[in-house]
């Protein structure tokens, strides 16, 4: 009877585990939020393709759309507690919902970040998983590890982008999130941190370009420039490549006040 006692009871510990390991895709982690506000840009559809226009106009008369983004560590939220050294995940779809209770219009939101992969990584992803989730828009930021790590041309990460594009577009309307600056300043316990010794003037303009060329795809492109950085580099990064929960909250205001111009 002991034995059995026993036996049922490392089962149910097993389901217990099981069952918080399965919890929702968009967990949030309570952290610092920027309370600033930042101007949205000027809406210019002079760039976009006839069709990106005319699914943006669709998806813009919807109540009950579902809100996707799509991209690496950044996407995730991924950053580095200062105090700890630990990596922890602070999306800012999360933010954007906790915050604001979300996009008037949008009632699904999902997060599919994937850390440290390529955008051809992404790309296979956005085929194999995203597609089939049918996201009425969809946020995409993918090629950071490619400039990161300065292994894929500038041509070669904006083709693949447009492929990621292309794959989830229909049902998907694209908006695509320009590369964000990367941080090579910060020093962490007196050493520049998670920089393996990249070359920031090579990077920067790596980075430059594909932006450049993401922006003539024909879809919906959000530049970060003017809000993800700030003089002492010290607030919105937690290392030299990802944000601070300071810097998803700026990425969530941003991103809010983007999409409210267009409604």
């Amino acid at each position: 009877m002991r034995r059995q006692l026993v036996v049922v009871f490392v089962v149910l510990t097993i389901v217990a585990v099981a069952t918080n390991l399965s919890g929702p895709t968009m967990a949030l982690e309570q952290g610092p939020i920027s309370r600033t506000a930042h101007p949205p840009q000027t809406v210019d559809t002079s760039k976009l393709s006839e069709e990106a226009t005319r699914k943006e106009a669709s998806w813009t008369k919807r109540q009950n759309a579902h809100l996707c983004a799509l991209g690496d560590s950044l996407t995730a939220g991924g950053h580095y507690n200062q105090l700890t050294g630990r990596y922890q995940e602070t999306p800012y779809l999360s933010l954007l919902k906790s915050k604001y209770g979300g996009i008037p219009g949008f009632t699904k939101y999902s997060i599919f970040g994937y850390p440290g992969k390529n955008s051809e990584q992404i790309l296979e992803r956005a085929v194999r998983v995203v597609k089939d989730r049918r996201c009425d828009v969809a946020l995409v930021m993918a090629g950071t590890n490619d400039v990161y790590t300065v292994s894929k041309s500038a041509t070669e990460v904006i083709d693949t982008v447009g492929q990621i594009a292309k794959a989830l577009s229909p049902p998907s309307h694209i908006i695509i999130i320009g590369l964000p600056r990367m941080n090579f300043t910060l020093l962490h316990k007196g050493e520049k941190a998670y920089c393996h010794g990249r070359e920031s003037d090579v990077v920067e303009a790596l980075r430059r370009e594909v932006n450049e060329g993401l922006e003539q795809l024909g879809y919906r492109f959000f530049s970060t420039d003017t809000i993800l950085h700030d003089a002492d580099h010290l607030t919105l990064w937690s290392d030299c490549l990802h944000y601070s929960p300071q810097g998803y909250a700026a990425l969530a205001d941003f991103i809010r006040s983007q999409l409210l111009v267009l409604q």
